[in-house]
């Protein structure tokens, strides 16, 4: 199986392509798409649009995991303008007929660390420990990728065991 992690954002959207199999999970890819702030939003969010769909199709991914919206957000602007990057990817992943599965941070963190609130540090210190990386995967939004990639495998793999 072949999954997208995205963390999604206006400015900054990073990506993982994950593989996994029993018991094992490998990165094929991963990169942000990065807008200019000078561009209008509609160009920014094309930007993303094609970046993305450009992955999508070179890896052809079975699932996508998009990074939910962080509702008690500080800024309400900015989880607006996350929110239309999430519109984005949840057009294209229709678009390319990709069912999407939505995390909420807490739980993607919670999954790795076994702490919602965890810092992004401990989330990349997960990230390398579980895929057998050297380093830390950065910038954050690709640990924030992937890390939502490995919630995805291991909700997906308990739902298995349940059903027996």
């Amino acid at each position: 199986m072949v999954i997208i992690g995205i963390d999604p954002g206006l400015a900054h959207t990073g990506y993982g392509i994950l593989r996994c199999g029993p018991g094992q999970q490998e990165i094929l890819d991963t990169g942000v798409v990065s807008t200019n702030p000078g561009l209008s939003l509609e160009e920014r969010l094309f930007k993303i649009y094609t970046s993305l769909d450009s992955v999508f199709q070179r890896f052809l991914p079975d699932v996508a995991v998009v990074e939910g919206l962080y509702s008690k957000n500080r800024n309400p602007e900015a989880a607006i303008l996350m929110g239309h990057a999430r519109g984005v990817i949840l057009m294209l992943s229709a678009a390319r007929g990709i069912p999407v599965k939505t995390y909420s941070p807490a739980k993607i963190k919670r999954s790795l660390t076994g702490n919602g609130n965890c810092s992004k540090k401990q989330v990349q210190r997960m990230v390398k420990m579980n895929l057998n990386l050297e380093r830390e995967p950065r910038p954050d939004h690709i640990a924030d990728a992937l890390a939502a990639g490995l919630c995805h495998i291991w909700c997906a793999r308990a739902e298995e065991l349940v059903k027996g």
